[in-house]
């Protein structure tokens, strides 16, 4: 081999074989070998698939990755078919022979699906081609470095650099080689055997291959035989690595430190060490590859290691660094099992087992704490480092020292994945070994990650720098000693002619051609043809060359700036890049799972995870395409999984959080601190007075409440989590773009929705004297309804709390967490859904009025109870206004404008229906939410309309005779009788009257939140639709400005829910029907001037029975139509006749003043004017009728005297 062309057979062999040992290992994992191998690998989850063998939780709690469960990876179908198992079998036995399968009967499966056969082993078999190829051509390229004379580490770096390199990759290609098992010779029989069945022919590499592998099949003895002759090479430059030993491979964190190898201000910790030179810095990057070199070196080389003691020792301090050695990813290398077959065969080295026992005995005990010292270290370190690298002149004068801490750190951590699962003896730690781990390992990641980030936003001023130093430093002094060392016998031999070229090049750097050097490949060429001269020199043909030594220490330090200038980013990836961790990502689970379970301050780093993810797909090589597609899959669940983890641990937190203030904030309502004060003890009989604390003994306080201390741990720790989840921003892995952070907001918004819709009830209160029991009468009894609700304001102040925990999350991440819960707000009082799930559920939404049905208090609420609070407070509004108007239990109080609860109640209705709940409740609902609650009352309301149409059809003949009659006593009296039902008809107006109160108290309760909230849009409304006069005739546009000024709560001018509704009900066919409508309003009258249950109480303004919401029933259903001037001239006339017949035994009525007070309420709710009613009804009749009711009153007051007010139970 032409040896001016030994370096680049190096450059592009050493390039080759990093793709030859991926494909390797992908086939080692697609046969799945049961046979032991000299090496040692775990079935990871990339191999077996499913889910990450760690569990988290949370309080207890489980958190699921929201990541479907891992592939497995496919395995070579034939190889495990049974049908084929005896031609295996066969082919095994007589390997390297190809089996003669024309006469076997058994063999007729194979010859079917030989075509299937030679494209699934295709791949495999071309592999094992190609590694024979490199392990052939490898080996001959090593040997020819016999010819090499002047060859050192001092003298030509580069090239022993590659050289050693290509001397670890030529082992491990055969160990991965081994571990393939004997299914290596099925593959190769198996694929030359149907090629022989599809072409007739055998396949020309086979005789080669089979002979390949079957010298190779006990691979180390093979590998020193061949190494013979360069042992002697090979020993000597392992000697030279002492040094390297010395002060970077065995150099202690301590020793690191007191020589401030990495700090950048060494004068501020008071030391006055020199600063490292660059080649020390560099040597820290690339501890690892010398352990690797130093491993696989003394292995292939027993017979000159015996011969020199000096070995010995060298071999034991290089083992004290590690006891593991990875070949490729995760596949370990048995150390002590490999030596121990090498000392076997060679009895000068029989002691050498013992050696190499006896120091991993003990550097698996002493090992794991001194890298963890020196991860401490580089911890430290870096953070200084990112303080400092914002001024760019600190980080262009440091830079070396900053990417040599980058790659150390880079190192270690490998160095301790690469241990973690390993012990001295080469074998897998089991799940019941002790493991160690050291959750620091996941900062030092993320301080990589930041450091490495932090460089490429100064690429341009780092390339400048180098540059500069380049054209100023490096080229002058190159050119001088290029010149002085091209003579004129030089100039015309290789080397001569490669010092030409490389002076050319460097002569570019000063000149105005930089950049065209830069961007037209001319660094690669001057950094190849410096290793092409580094070969020429060390020829036996070479003459010397004068300043040999300071032109490699210059070229050395010029050719490492300029892959700097020239590929930056694979300089960045080549220091910081931790693709490898791809394959250890059940242990990157449980170190975030031990971070998040004991190790809060450590959680702010554990998004570095996540983002390694990016990292994983820089393992894919062409040389192994197959491997892609599982690749990328795994890599973007492994990202899912961590974000995902991430973000329900911190959803939940936050939640969590968020119900500790809302706890809080309870605190401040008035019910809670009246129950507080309840359950305080009382003070002990002659207990000491309690001195009067001074002003100021806040300042001296000793002691903090506990919930305050966890509080705020919970909240260090959410800032912890937030802080990981944002940063990075966004990480991309293939085409999946992830924004961490949106995994907590969706957790966070999941529990929040969750928690609105299960908060939202409370367990029944006991029942307690509520109020009022009216005069003489006994207390209702409690029935409930079918479930129970808190308070609006309590919910809105729930509500408010969460909120204002939420805020403090919003400055803690880069978007809005507000706004995440505004989401899922506008959500549960989504009009549109809201409306869906009424029109599907009409019966659970809207109590059936007409028809009162008692619910059992056991059952589950009639709606499901992950429906939004809308729904949920709707439907319960429905059942408390629908079902209590009737019953005695709740009362409408005019002067307090609320429903007032009376006897031994559980449910205090004023609680729910004062002005203040129903303000907080719109305010829940917004007027969306407030337009679907009033939609459905006026459904309600359109059933009780129909059963009034009803009762008029029922009854229209005796309305017609009543209309005619009502003139006349006699005839009047008898008509009246004929009415049947009527007391259950007048039940179902006094129920319309109480949801058309609700109507307008809810309304009222709109116009004060918007009044107060929205004040310039309720404004600009409200002048709007008061610029036009009452759009009764309903002209369409101004409809629209009607049907907005309703919801806003403006329903005094025109409702048009209410309109709409009545006029589908009373349709103009239905008029003459409509024309009775007074008179059976009169008839309701008539009897409520009999009923019993109608008495007047002062306290409430009102009739016990609720019969004073009668006029408000009467007064819409009558509203703009000559009934209202009818119904008051018949009701008036028909009670002045009560009036004048009290002495007549069959018309002496319970509360005839009752009635006249409905009818004046009437009259204050009608539209005719006040001089129209004075002439139907005179105001003086009114007044003494209220005369009649408050001398009752104090009358009853003196026969009580015990009682004290007489309608105190409200």
């Amino acid at each position: 081999m032409d040896m001016n062309k030994w370096a680049d057979h190096l450059l592009s062999l050493h390039s080759h074989a990093r793709g030859l040992l991926t494909a390797l290992y992908c086939a080692k994992h697609a046969i799945a070998s049961d046979v032991s191998t000299p090496l040692t690998s775990p079935t990871d989850i990339l191999s077996k698939g499913g889910s990450p063998d760690v569990s988290y939780t949370y309080n207890g709690a489980s958190l699921t990755p929201v990541s479907p469960s891992r592939p497995a990876l496919e395995k070579i179908k034939c190889l495990n078919d049974p049908n084929l198992g005896e031609v295996w079998k066969k082919m095994m036995k007589k390997f390297p022979e190809l089996a003669e399968l024309t006469k076997d009967s058994r063999a007729q499966a194979f010859r079917d699906v030989h075509v299937q056969v030679l494209d699934e082993l295709r791949p495999y078999y071309t592999l094992l081609v190609a590694a024979m190829d490199f392990v052939e051509i490898s080996l001959v390229i090593l040997q020819d470095s016999i010819n090499l004379v002047n060859f050192s580490s001092d003298i030509n770096p580069d090239l022993v650099n590659l050289f050693l390199d290509l001397l670890v990759d030529h082992v491990s290609v055969i160990y991965m080689l081994a571990s393939l098992g004997p299914e290596r010779k099925l593959i190769a029989a198996g694929y030359c055997k149907a090629w022989l069945v599809d072409f007739g022919e055998p396949e020309r590499n086979f005789n080669r291959l089979s002979k390949f592998l079957l010298t190779y099949e006990k691979p180390l003895p093979v590998i020193q035989d061949n190494c013979t002759t360069l042992a002697p090479k090979i020993i000597s430059l392992l000697l030279e690595m002492k040094p390297d030993l010395d002060q970077r491979l065995c150099m202690t964190a301590d020793n690191f430190r007191k020589m401030a190898i990495l700090s950048l201000t060494p004068e501020m910790s008071g030391i006055k060490a020199p600063e490292p030179d660059e080649k020390h810095l560099r040597g820290l990057t690339v501890m690892n590859r010398q352990f690797n070199i130093l491993v696989i070196g003394f292995l292939v080389c027993p017979s000159e290691v015996g011969k020199q003691p000096a070995c010995i020792e060298l071999l034991k301090q290089g083992l004290s660094y590690g006891y593991a050695m990875p070949l490729v990813r995760n596949e370990m290398l048995n150390i002590i099992g490999e030596y121990e077959h090498s000392s076997k065969a060679y009895k000068k080295l029989a002691n050498m087992k013992g050696v190499v026992s006896d120091t991993l005995t003990v550097t698996a005990t002493t090992a794991p704490i001194f890298h963890k010292e020196r991860r401490d270290y580089l911890r430290h370190q870096i953070k200084q480092m990112l303080c400092l690298c914002g001024e760019r002149r600190i980080l262009c004068s440091k830079f070396p020292m900053v990417a040599s801490a980058m790659g150390f750190a880079r190192d270690e951590i490998l160095w301790y994945f690469y241990h973690l699962d390993m012990d001295a003896m080469g074998k897998r730690k089991g799940k019941k070994d002790v493991r160690l781990l050291d959750v620091g390992v996941v900062e030092l990641i993320w301080l990589i990650k930041d450091l490495a980030k932090s460089l490429r936003k100064n690429v341009d001023v780092i390339r400048d720098h180098f540059a500069s130093q380049i054209a100023q430093f490096y080229a002058p002094n190159l050119l001088q000693l290029i010149d002085n060392a091209l003579g004129p016998d030089l100039e015309v031999e290789n080397m001569g002619i490669l010092l030409k070229e490389i002076h050319r090049l460097i002569t570019m750097f000063t000149t105005d051609e930089m950049g065209e050097l830069i961007d037209g490949g001319g660094l690669e060429a001057l950094r190849l043809n410096w290793l092409r001269f580094q070969v020429c020199a060390a020829l036996p043909s070479a003459g010397g060359v004068a300043n040999i030594s300071d032109i490699t220490w210059l070229m050395t330090d010029l050719c490492e700036r300029s892959r700097w200038l020239d590929n930056f980013d694979d300089c960045i990836e080549q220091h910081s890049s931790l693709r490898e961790l791809c394959f250890y990502q059940n242990a990157l689970h449980e170190h975030l799972k031990e971070c998040m379970d004991g190790f809060p301050e450590w959680v702010r780093y554990t998004g570095a995870l996540g983002s390694l993810a990016e990292e994983f797909l820089s393992n894919i090589s062409p040389s192994w395409p197959a491997e892609a597609k599982h690749l990328t899959i795994h890599s973007v669940l492994f990202a899912t999984e961590v974000y995902s983890i991430l973000g329900q641990y911190a959803g939940s937190l936050a939640h969590d959080i968020a119900l500790h203030m809302i706890t809080y904030t309870n605190q401040t309502l008035t019910q809670e601190a009246v129950s507080q004060k309840g359950d305080r003890k009382k003070k002990k009989k002659q207990a000491a007075e309690k001195v009067v604390a001074k002003p100021g003994w806040e300042s001296v306080l000793s002691g903090v409440d506990p919930g305050a201390r966890s509080l705020e741990r919970q909240k260090q720790l959410l800032r912890n989590l937030l802080f990981a989840l944002s940063n990075p921003i966004t990480t991309i892995v293939y085409d999946s773009e992830f924004h961490p952070i949106e995994f907590f907001l969706e957790t966070l918004a999941e529990r929040f929705q969750s928690h609105l819709t299960s908060s939202i009830y409370k367990t029944p209160d006991t029942p307690s004297p509520s109020g009022f029991a009216g005069l003489g009468g006994s207390h209702p009894t409690d029935e409930g309804l079918s479930y129970d609700v808190k308070r609006p304001s309590v919910f809105l102040n729930e509500v408010r709390g969460y909120l204002s925990a939420v805020r403090f999350m919003d400055n803690l991440v880069p978007m809005s967490c507000t706004l995440a819960i505004r989401e899922v707000l506008l959500e549960a009082v989504n009009y549109t859904a809201a409306r869906d799930y009424a029109d599907a559920q009409t019966d659970q939404m809207v109590y059936p009025a007409s028809q009162p049905i008692k619910k059992p208090k056991s059952k589950p609420p009639p709606i499901g109870t992950n429906q939004p609070f809308l729904v949920i407070y709707m439907a319960w509004y429905s059942e408390l206004i629908g079902s209590r108007a009737t019953t005695g239990t709740i009362c409408y109080s005019p002067n307090r404008r609320a429903f007032l609860s009376r006897g031994h109640l559980s449910l205090q209705a004023e609680t729910f229906t004062d002005i203040n709940e129903l303000s907080a409740l719109c305010e829940l609902v917004g007027p969306h939410g407030a337009r679907f609650m009033d939609e459905q009352f006026v459904r309600m309301i359109g059933g009780l309309v129909n059963a009034t149409r009803d009762m008029l059809l029922q009854h229209q003949d005796v309305l017609e005779r009543l209309k005619a009659s009502w003139t006349d006593e006699t005839r009047c009296l008898e008509i009246l009788k004929k009415f049947k039902n009527i007391k259950d008809h007048t039940s179902k107006t006094i129920t319309l009257g109480f949801i058309l109160t609700f109507r307008h108290l809810l309304s009222e309760a709109v116009q004060k939140v918007l009044s107060e909230k929205c004040s310039h849009l309720f404004a600009c409304i409200e002048t709007a639709h008061r610029h036009y006069a009452p759009n009764i005739a309903g002209v369409r546009p101004f409809r629209a400005v009607d049907t907005l000024a309703n919801d806003i709560g403006l329903t005094t001018r025109i409702d048009t829910r209410i309109t709409s509704a009545l006029g589908i009900t009373t349709g103009t066919s239905d008029a003459g029907l409509w024309n009775l409508l007074p008179y059976l309003y009169t008839t309701q009258l008539w009897h409520v001037a009999f009923d019993e249950s109608g008495a007047y109480n002062a306290f409430i303004d009102g009739l016990e029975n609720n019969g004073h919401c009668l006029a408000e029933a009467w007064a819409v259903l009558l509203r703009g139509t000559e009934g209202e001037k009818e119904f008051c001239k018949v009701a008036s006339t028909m009670l002045m006749r009560l009036v004048n017949r009290m002495t007549d035994k069959e018309l002496q009525t319970k509360h005839l003043e009752s009635a006249f007070l409905v009818l004046k309420r009437f009259t204050t709710l009608t539209t005719l004017p006040p001089d129209t009613i004075e002439t139907l009804i005179p105001h003086a009749l009114f007044q003494s009728i209220i005369g009649q009711v408050h001398r009752k009153r104090d009358a009853k007051r003196v026969a009580m005297p015990i009682a004290g007010e007489d309608e105190v139970a409200f």
